[in-house]
């Protein structure tokens, strides 16, 4: 099989200056930044490791490469990809490297390093591990931000293509966030992943970015009063979304969720999440302190949350079998 880039994976939690960091991770000329396309996943990453039938999925692929309203931005630059490369890959993730390939020979040929992110890669990384083959080299890294700011910024960011708020409920945000962090901390502690800081990343930028280089091995330059190119390829839509990235990192706005969030979602918040908040350096604001029909509201809230959580995992795996 012809030789692959060395693929960056990058997982997060949506509004947690995920696309911020690609833009900069951009501004190195080794280094070719993907566009999102959670598609991608489903199709490959699922199941890296499964056998790779390039006659029954071609037919599908070349759909959702111009239909996919993510994917379609993909095949702006490269509308006509040599699909007959593909019949090298044995299994799904070489599939998915080799596509990552096309994109780069398009976009930013002879750069080394491609970035992809995606929200689900935290509960895969496992998974692409042990489908890895020899050739392959990945970088896992992590990106957490305080739940609090996430949460404040979703609730008035659209969430595409539906045009609406990506949450309403504190509750669903705090769970999620809560097995985010705890899967990021049980990988972290193996040293089979690296944790971003988000907070952290704004405030040291420059010397941030000077560890990811020596960490990932990237060569080359780095334009340190360059935008990146990753705003520029995105869609009208995406563009509305992620105006703040064109500028350069602002401090002021890390805190900003305290005068934005009601007292009462930062306290839900605050109780379901206070164990990882602490864990990863947060620092809690509230009253700490529950009444009784919110402590009873809460429970009810969390008990649904797993009970979804248990019937999504058993139609996923009925649906797989």
């Amino acid at each position: 099989m012809e030789q692959l880039p060395q693929i960056i994976l990058l997982a997060y939690m949506n509004r947690s200056g995920s696309t911020f960091l690609a833009q900069q991770l951009s501004t190195s000329e080794n280094i070719l930044v993907c566009l999102e396309a959670e598609v991608l996943v489903s199709e490959f990453l699922e199941d890296p490791g499964r056998k790779f039938c390039f006659a029954s999925r071609i037919g599908h692929l070349k759909q959702i490469w111009t239909t996919d309203y993510k994917l379609k931005e993909w095949a702006k630059a490269n509308p006509n990809p040599d699909w007959e490369r593909l019949k090298a890959a044995s299994n799904n993730l070489e599939a998915f490297c080799l596509l990552l390939a096309f994109y780069r020979d398009q976009v930013k040929p002879g750069a080394t390093h491609v970035f992809f992110k995606a929200e689900r890669l935290i509960y895969l990384f496992g998974k692409i591990g042990k489908a890895a083959r020899k050739g392959m080299i990945f970088h896992p890294l992590v990106l957490i931000r305080d739940v609090r700011a996430i949460y404040e910024s979703q609730i008035r960011t659209p969430m595409l293509p539906r045009n609406e708020p990506m949450s309403r409920d504190p509750v669903k945000t705090a769970l999620d966030w809560n097995r985010f962090v705890r899967e990021s901390s049980k990988l972290a502690s193996r040293g089979s992943v690296e944790i971003i800081f988000y907070e952290l990343f704004l405030r040291d930028l420059q010397v941030i970015l000077h560890r990811l280089k020596k960490r990932l091995g990237i060569a080359g330059l780095w334009d340190k009063n360059g935008q990146g190119d990753v705003y520029e390829r995105l869609s009208v839509e995406m563009k509305k979304i992620h105006r703040s990235i064109q500028g350069k990192s602002d401090c002021q706005k890390i805190d900003q969720w305290k005068s934005l969030l009601k007292p009462e979602e930062i306290t839900v918040i605050e109780c379901l999440s206070d164990r990882w908040l602490k864990r990863s350096g947060y620092v809690l604001i509230g009253p700490g302190k529950k009444n009784i029909w919110q402590k009873r509201t809460l429970s009810l809230k969390w008990m649904a949350y797993h009970l979804k959580r248990w019937k999504d995992k058993i139609v996923f795996h009925l649906g797989n079998s």
